[in-house]
């Protein structure tokens, strides 16, 4: 069994794309949702500056988040994500999908803050964790490859040199 079919049977069968299209979609309900509960929202709420701004977040957010997941429905995925990641590091719309997520986490931390300003602090410094702990993950992931490529290659060449010898 490869490194690729081990990690795609132990965390999910679906593709990258339809992972992502899952989570965008998610964001996308989610923002729309702040938008209905509006409907019953006090006119002191309306007129908050706090939750002007959230306001403007959440339409960013919106907006954002429906066009990534229409980008990620409409894409074929067969690489597992790799082509799309090199479009996504070699386009200019790759910004489409960090403002998506960026005014996702503003607007609720802003929400949030209407209610409580310290519960909004401790919900920005958990993404903050949260971000610092998934880079270390990912970094040690990546470093795990790169052994398990130079022990591959190492074994390659030993055995090129056994059967020259």
């Amino acid at each position: 069994m490869t490194t690729e079919e081990l990690k795609n049977s132990l965390l999910s069968s679906k593709s990258f794309t339809e992972h992502q299209f899952l989570i965008y979609s998610a964001l996308t309900v989610v923002s729309m949702t702040f938008f209905i509960a509006l409907i019953g929202a006090e006119q002191v709420f309306m007129e908050s500056k706090i939750s002007t701004l959230c306001i403007i977040t959440f339409s960013i957010s919106l907006v954002s988040n429906t066009a990534s997941a229409f980008i990620f429905s409409s894409s074929k995925d067969l690489e597992n994500g790799r082509a799309f990641l090199k479009w996504f590091n070699e386009s200019k719309y790759a910004i489409i999908f960090f403002i998506s997520v960026i005014s996702f986490i503003l607007s609720i931390a802003l929400l949030i803050s209407i209610y409580s300003l310290c519960s909004s602090i401790i919900f920005v410094l958990c993404i903050i964790i949260y971000y610092v702990l998934y880079k270390n993950a990912i970094n040690e992931h990546y470093r795990f490859e790169m052994n398990n490529i130079e022990k591959n290659f190492d074994n390659t060449i030993n055995d090129v040199n056994n059967i020259l010898d």
